[in-house]
């Protein structure tokens, strides 16, 4: 088996797809089944995690992910943006207090939640609370982890162990001041290889790593636009979510494939913020209520509201995402 390792989504479902394309995927039922994408002969996809936030379809990532993982087409592992949207989930199931919502990109992936059915919802939440916070491939010559790795996370306790892999983060851990020297000031692209000297502060665990696989991993976007070698890992985070390139390392061979068709999610999402209320509702009673004191009988109605309102404060239009995340939502008030 060979892999094509990419790096982390973060809700650029475009780029993603754009990608699959770019590696010989294809759909081969693109009407009836879209986010089934079938791999070359000999392929599998592998993901570091933190398929959602940030970007405009986050619910596009985790259905093309969980799709093809069910075909055998693809493998992935849990970020610690993942683990925040279980528990956006677990919240929509009423078995935990609200999530902390941080950012205009957490409430971009919150919304189109809120317009799934419970038994969808349950659906997701069991499917991700199931994913493996790490993998090893090819008869543990690679492991794959979304922000760190050390040998001893293997007998771990899953909380623990998801919070070590998925975050990077290790309790009793002396935090580190010593920072990594200034990254090259030029965009990059391909493989590049960094000095160890970069893994400094958060990355330190890079420099102790003393195992015989090699690690790929995301999270942390060490030089923009790059998948870069650094000791015995490689980091295929080429920063997608910042309007850089979205990156395949493909093992055994070496090769890397990148498409750089993305937007930022802060120009993305910029237009909403002043508004971002009314698109980004966290209830739905609080739409329910809007529907009925505008007097909005069906869901087109509803998004041309919508849509008057956004260009009273910016010239510019819902991304189709959001556009389908809002209709949902409507026939989900309907049935309240």
């Amino acid at each position: 088996m060979r892999y094509h390792i990419i790096g982390d989504l973060h809700g650029h479902c475009a780029a993603l797809w754009s990608l699959l394309r770019k590696l010989d995927y294809h759909q081969p039922y693109p009407d009836t089944d879209p986010y089934l994408w079938l791999a070359p002969p000999g392929y599998q996809l592998i993901s570091v995690g933190d398929l959602v936030d940030r970007g405009p379809d986050s619910l596009g990532c985790v259905r093309t992910i969980k799709r093809m993982q069910e075909e055998g087409q693809a493998q992935w592992v849990l970020g610690n943006h993942d683990l925040r949207y279980l528990q956006m989930l677990s919240y929509l199931l009423g078995t935990c207090d609200a999530p902390r919502l941080s950012n205009y990109g957490h409430y971009a992936s919150f919304v189109q939640l809120l317009g799934l059915p419970q038994a969808q919802l349950q659906e997701l939440y069991t499917w991700l609370n199931a994913t493996p916070c790490f993998l090893e491939l090819d008869d543990d010559r690679v492991i794959i982890v979304h922000a760190r790795w050390e040998d001893r996370f293997r007998s771990w306790k899953k909380e623990p162990q998801r919070r070590a892999c998925a975050y990077g983060h290790v309790e009793r851990e002396e935090v580190s001041t010593q920072k990594p020297p200034p990254r090259p000031v030029e965009l990059a692209s391909g493989l590049y290889p960094l000095d160890i000297s970069y893994a400094a502060g958060e990355r330190r665990w890079v420099k102790r790593y003393k195992g015989h696989a090699t690690v790929f991993w995301g999270h942390d976007i060490l030089l923009p636009g790059a998948v870069v070698q650094i000791g015995k890992t490689i980091n295929v985070e080429s920063g997608c979510m910042v309007g850089h390139a979205l990156s395949a390392y493909s093992y055994p061979d070496g090769e890397v494939t990148q498409v750089r068709e993305t937007e930022s999610w802060r120009v993305l999402l910029k237009p909403y913020i002043d508004v971002h209320s009314i698109f980004f509702p966290t209830r739905l009673e609080d739409v329910c209520e809007l529907l009925k004191r505008e007097k909005l009988l069906d869901a087109e109605e509803y998004l041309s509201y919508l849509q008057i309102y956004l260009e009273e404060f910016s010239n510019t239009s819902m991304y189709p995402a959001l556009q389908e995340a809002h209709r949902a939502i409507f026939a989900r008030c309907q049935e309240l």
